[in-house]
């Protein structure tokens, strides 16, 4: 077994470190914002500064979306992933992540970036022809806020909202595209060569619901539900289409870890476009991945390998992983009731034990919910992903006013449509070829607008 320290922020890691804990790894958990270091107490044990955790000599530390901690810890001589200051950038500045797809050939909405409103209604003014538009603000400190807009006047009206959004760099106005809005997934390492790398196999895809209610109405979330599914082949469709193109920016940047495309594939032409990239582990898709993640890896191998250089291959232990996120009023102290310590299938979150007794942190809150578990399961077929997740997962938990979505099942129609459209995603359909990635002498050569790297990992 090894030895594996946790680092972030907000707490998002407590799954994964609880995880790889009850798999018998020895684990460490650093939660940096004292706000938040209450999530995972008596769950995990807990270190509280960067001595700590280098004290305690771990094989590899984990940091999720803090650049700069891996920059530290690896000039300390510790093997330190999983955020850079240039994978960062992909995330959080959108009109820069549409234009580095552009770049590399990748079809993308029309999107246009604005320094003000104002700037948005003269635009608006001077265009002919009424279109949907999706409004996006562009800034680290604030957050995001994304509005889907139904017409020219739902739009000035949310430009008026808008208006005063403080600390807002920019703004981002792209064409809305009606379609099937899907993820593709690879775990990348700039270390490794073909035919063994740099994609460590297989391509994994992600179809996630946000919006609170059934029938994807409602506000948005951070995510209600995901279907997360291994495509087979080494190079499928979709995956050449769209992420696969991005290897020589990710080898370039050095990159070593999750990164996930979201695409939209368009009713009428069946087109995937770009809308956003995440590299970073997607919540709650990774439940399910834990969930499903086999032999011969625990999830804790699974991490040691990879920020080790010596992961080339992992497996899902079913067609189908589907996940449904649990929320509870954010109630500091509010207790729940759940067997997560025995059943593989749940995942706590903004949660920690009190005299035995698990209850809700209420710190990671959104609409006056929190996250409480992630309840996964796995089957050959959605159906009986969703079945056995709303039959015999969900009703083990119990806390006040328990909220969640019913409808994981409806993701079926998407998938249908996939495999119709050439999405393949049955193994006993498919009908790609397994050669290898091409030479990175073959794929388009571009440059882009990248400053300094971040220095590589040590291992």
């Amino acid at each position: 077994m090894a030895k594996i320290a946790f680092v972030d922020k907000t707490g998002c890691l407590n799954s994964v470190a609880w995880t790889c804990l009850k798999e018998g790894h020895d684990v460490v958990y650093w939660i940096q914002d004292k706000k938040y270091s209450k999530i995972g107490d008596g769950l995990v044990p807990k270190v509280d500064n960067e001595k700590e955790v280098i004290d305690f000599n771990p094989d590899v530390v984990y940091v999720y979306q803090d650049p700069h901690r891996v920059i530290s810890l690896t000039s300390k001589h510790l093997v330190a992933y999983g955020s850079t200051l240039l994978a960062s950038k992909l995330e959080d500045e959108r009109f820069y992540a549409v234009s580095l797809a552009r770049t590399y050939n990748l079809k993308t909405p029309t999107t246009f970036r604005f320094d003000k409103i104002d700037e948005i209604s003269d635009f608006l003014d001077t265009r002919e022809g009424k279109k949907e538009w999706v409004f996006k603000t562009e800034g680290k400190d604030n957050g995001t806020s994304t509005h889907v807009t139904e017409s020219d006047e739902h739009l000035r009206a949310i430009l008026n909202f808008e208006k005063d959004s403080k600390d807002t760099k920019s703004f981002i106005l792209q064409e809305r595209i009606e379609g099937i809005e899907v993820s593709i997934e690879g775990w990348f390492d700039y270390r490794l060569s073909p035919p063994r790398g740099p994609w460590i196999q297989p391509i994994n895809s992600t179809i996630e619901r946000k919006r609170l209610l059934p029938g994807d109405v409602g506000p948005m979330t951070g995510c209600m539900f995901s279907l997360v599914w291994a495509w087979p082949g080494q190079r499928p469709k979709l995956f050449r289409q769209t992420l696969e193109k991005m290897t020589p920016h990710l080898t370039k940047i050095k990159y070593i870890g999750p990164i996930d495309g979201n695409f939209i594939i368009d009713y009428m032409t069946r087109t995937p476009y770009f809308l956003e990239w995440t590299p970073r582990l997607g919540w709650n898709a990774f439940e399910a991945f834990m969930y499903g993640l086999s032999e011969p890896y625990t999830v804790g191998e699974f991490l040691v390998n990879l920020g080790k250089g010596d992961l080339h291959n992992y497996k899902l232990n079913n067609d189908y992983l589907g996940v449904v996120r649990l929320y509870a009023p954010t109630a500091p102290g509010m207790p729940i009731f759940a067997p997560y310590d025995i059943d593989k299938r749940l995942f706590p979150k903004d949660v920690y034990v009190d005299n035995q007794q698990l209850r809700v942190v209420g710190c990671n809150s959104i609409h006056n919910m929190s996250v409480i578990m992630e309840a996964a399961a796995g089957g050959h077929t959605v159906k009986e992903a969703t079945r056995e997740i709303y039959e015999d997962v969900i009703p083990q938990v119990i806390t006040t006013d328990l909220i969640y979505r019913n409808d994981l099942c409806e993701v079926a129609d998407d998938i249908e449509l996939l495999e119709e459209w050439g999405y393949i995603t049955k193994k006993e359909r498919d009908t790609h070829d397994y050669r290898p990635l091409p030479p990175m002498s073959q794929y388009v050569s571009v440059e882009d607008s990248q400053a300094d790297q971040d220095p590589p990992v040590t291992s």
